[in-house]
């Protein structure tokens, strides 16, 4: 970690972060380089015009405040983060590790724009807005994250899905994932043309599910699927209208 300290007192620091980085080799997390205008007043850290890049990853927020919850002994006991809104352009290779391993080798450019907000135990997602530089993919959720600092019991909710995928981008998307999942999917990928999607995803230790509804030009499928990431199988069912 480089800084430029401002000034420090005995409840307050003020200081530009230059360079850091930080690599986890348990979680697979690396940061390459973050800077931020930082300042600490007694139990509230306020982060301004922070950049954080991992390896393929850039993250940026205008500012972000973070509160020190404590218990009656003075002892941390939760993070409370105040809503603000983050926007990166993401690799997902880059945090498939500790929150899915099926994205390991999903390199398409993905734009991120999120607002966030909560405990760091319940932390809230609102107005999520994905696509691709091209837009070929779009999509717009809600989620929540709990437990985030418990790698094991970390879990993520994403709600109200909507998704839409046209000319030929969910043939790239689907090549990203195992042989195993492209060889049962990849030919009815192909003959379902552009489709849009309705429904919920949930992320969990080694595992992903996903349900709701497929739109497609030559009907409709509501379906419910689960990823092990330790068989490295997916299991589910599918009906149609």
């Amino acid at each position: 970690v480089s800084a430029d300290m401002e000034y420090i007192t005995k409840d307050s620091i003020k200081a530009k972060v230059t360079r850091m980085s930080a690599h986890d080799r348990a979680s697979g997390l690396y940061i390459k380089e973050m800077t931020t205008l930082l300042s600490s007043v007694r139990d509230t850290i306020t982060l301004r015009d922070m950049s954080l890049n991992l390896r393929q990853t850039a993250i940026k927020a205008r500012k972000a405040e973070v509160q020190l919850l404590r218990d009656k002994g003075g002892k941390t006991v939760d993070l409370l983060v105040k809503p603000f809104t983050l926007k990166a352009n993401v690799c997902l290779r880059d945090i498939s590790k500790p929150f899915a391993p099926v994205l390991s080798d999903f390199t398409t450019p993905l734009h991120l724009s999120v607002v966030t907000g909560g405990k760091l135990n319940n932390l809230t997602f609102s107005d999520i807005r994905i696509h691709t530089t091209d837009k070929r993919l779009r999509l717009t959720a809600s989620g929540v994250m709990y437990d985030a600092m418990k790698r094991k019991e970390l879990r993520l909710h994403f709600n109200d899905i909507h998704l839409d995928a046209r000319r030929g981008i969910k043939e790239e998307i689907i090549h990203h994932f195992s042989k195993k999942i492209r060889m049962k999917m990849g030919k009815q990928i192909r003959r379902i043309g552009d489709i849009r999607y309705h429904g919920r995803m949930g992320v969990y230790f080694k595992r992903e599910d996903f349900s709701g509804t497929l739109f497609t030009k030559h009907g409709n499928a509501d379906f419910d699927f689960v990823i092990d990431n330790r068989t490295k199988y997916m299991t589910g069912s599918i009906s149609t209208d």
